[in-house]
């Protein structure tokens, strides 16, 4: 679907448009915005770490496919990349942050001590480094809210001892 917009319209179509091509066309019918954006990012990289490899190209059947549709998708994108040794342009915050909400989050909160400092380098990110960034925070609240809900629970039993000896 990636490299038929390509060819038809010249550009990469928007996440929400591929999603809407693709739709009841894949076998896990619950893959969802993030999960698309993810395997797009893994099919760019993998092709990007290829073309720098320049001769050593892929000989077997389906990883041939997969690197000349990628080509097809971002040949000379990727390929100015791998010359210049840079990946592509900042994302926007906007979507930085439904990408990576957790890690946003923590962003805005770091934004508001430092006005102007952090959230536009923000988009600058990898996706490897802000995926794992954003689980870690994920980690870090699930236990946090942990730690709240079993301080709850010792509060609650307290008070029932305590209750019982007034009784």
């Amino acid at each position: 679907a990636l490299a038929a917009h390509r060819r038809e319209h010249g550009s990469l179509p928007q996440t929400d448009a591929l999603i809407a091509t693709l739709a009841g066309s894949l076998d896990n019918t619950g893959y969802g915005r993030k999960e698309l954006q993810g395997k797009v990012s893994t099919l760019k990289r993998r092709y990007e770490s290829t073309a720098k490899k320049k001769g050593d190209l892929p000989s077997k059947g389906h990883d041939r496919r997969l690197y000349d549709l990628s080509k097809s998708v971002w040949g000379s994108e990727a390929a100015a990349a791998a010359v210049n040794g840079t990946t592509t342009a900042p994302r926007e915050f906007g979507e930085m942050c439904e990408l990576y909400p957790h890690l946003a989050e923590e962003v805005k909160l770091l934004e508001a001590a430092h006005p102007g400092l952090f959230k536009r380098d923000f988009g600058k990110l990898d996706d490897d480094k802000a995926h794992a960034l954003d689980m870690k925070i994920k980690k870090q609240r699930i236990a946090e809210i942990s730690v709240v809900l079993r301080r709850g629970d010792l509060t609650k039993e307290v008070t029932k001892v305590l209750a019982e000896l007034v009784e």
